[in-house]
């Protein structure tokens, strides 16, 4: 009989499980693609390009952010990082979304960081704060959505606790840290870690309280930007307006899930399913809001690759 390692259990997952589900996914959407190939073509010849460039426009502040709280997250840990090389390895790092396995991007960001002289231990910290943040500011978007559109008193009350307490939790964190050593230091198996565990818990106490408040917001910011620019480009492909803020909701709702199914790279296909079924729920037609989903991913996918060359190649000649 043969026992498999935890690791080794992840390796074959990735090896194996990720391509299939990939495959899966193609098959699934080439499905509806013939399906639904002559409507698909019709709405595609009608699409307003002028509000289709718009809505690419709308997106591009979205990175300068992200850089600019990636820099400020490494700032906060007391290491120096100027703007550009920050862009360097938030852009380049970004890229590994697209391998299955979430891991790859802050493996690759530590790797990148080593040549600014930034400890590997720092840039997985900062990239535990990002993605936290990330993640809250998405929750509570869900929660301000249902609290929003439910008519249920005692709904509301628990939604409005839930986003109090997802704001709090980052200026508890020390308390967090001692509740985390206390139960570590009880699992003899965890007690090898405690050392590491010990460098983290210092690292975190060294960020300043405005620092998650400031994070807070530009992540708020980023959502709203995002919800907009899917609102501008639903707009191109069916010229009908919508309250703005149902799209905040369906894009990072449909970017959360796209993210928890690690086997697939970059939400691929998750991301765009989850879409097409809360923009058929607001009444947009099926086929439509096939091609705003197909449009968003190719959207995406078009300015992750230009602003990262664009960025590499300004970064090159300003090194030079």
């Amino acid at each position: 009989m043969i026992v498999l390692g935890k690791s080794a259990f992840f390796q074959i997952a990735k090896k194996y499980i990720s391509p299939i589900f990939v495959i899966i996914t193609l098959c699934f959407w080439a499905y509806y693609i013939v399906k639904y190939s002559g409507n698909l073509a019709k709405i595609i010849e009608n699409i307003d390009w002028f509000w289709f460039c718009m809505a690419m426009i709308i997106f591009l502040p979205f990175y300068a952010i992200e850089i600019f709280n990636w820099q400020l997250i490494i700032r906060s840990l007391k290491e120096k990082i100027s703007f550009f090389n920050a862009g360097k390895s938030w852009l380049i790092s970004n890229l590994a979304k697209y391998i299955p396995g979430t891991i790859w991007i802050p493996l690759s960001r530590g790797y990148i960081t080593k040549e600014e002289n930034i400890p590997y231990l720092k840039s997985i910290v900062a990239w535990v704060f990002e993605l936290y943040f990330h993640i809250a500011s998405c929750v509570l978007i869900f929660c301000a959505y249902l609290i929003i559109t439910t008519n249920d008193e005692s709904q509301k009350i628990m939604l409005g606790i839930f986003c109090i307490l997802a704001i709090v939790i980052p200026f508890l964190k020390n308390y967090i840290f001692e509740v985390i050593r206390m139960i570590i230091q009880k699992i003899s198996v965890l007690k090898s870690h405690l050392i590491k565990f010990e460098e983290v818990i210092s690292l975190s106490k060294s960020v300043p309280a405005r620092i998650p408040l400031l994070l807070f917001f530009t992540t708020f910011l980023i959502w709203i930007l995002q919800g907009i620019w899917l609102y501008i480009l639903t707009y191109a492909v069916i010229g009908k307006v919508y309250v703005l803020y149902h799209f905040i909701y369906i894009w990072s709702f449909s970017w959360f899930i796209g993210f928890i199914v690690i086997f697939s790279p970059g939400g691929f296909g998750v991301r765009e399913g989850v879409m097409v079924t809360l923009l058929t729920k607001l009444g947009i037609a099926v086929p439509s809001a096939i091609v705003i989903a197909l449009l968003s991913r190719f959207q995406y996918l078009l300015l992750d690759g230009i602003v990262t060359l664009i960025f590499m190649r300004y970064f090159k000649n300003r090194k030079s």
